[in-house]
């Protein structure tokens, strides 16, 4: 059996902290005006 996809939600903000705890930087998260839906950019 291949495992192929884990599913997590995050609100913008809890999503910055775990990215900036993980050692990234430049973080940006853009979402939709309903927030919806978000995508996520940060540098290693």
């Amino acid at each position: 059996r291949i495992h192929t996809e884990n599913s997590y939600k995050y609100t913008p903000e809890s999503l910055r902290r775990v990215l900036v705890q993980a050692g990234f930087t430049r973080v940006g998260i853009y979402t939709d005006d309903a927030r919806g839906f978000a995508v996520a950019l940060a540098a290693a």
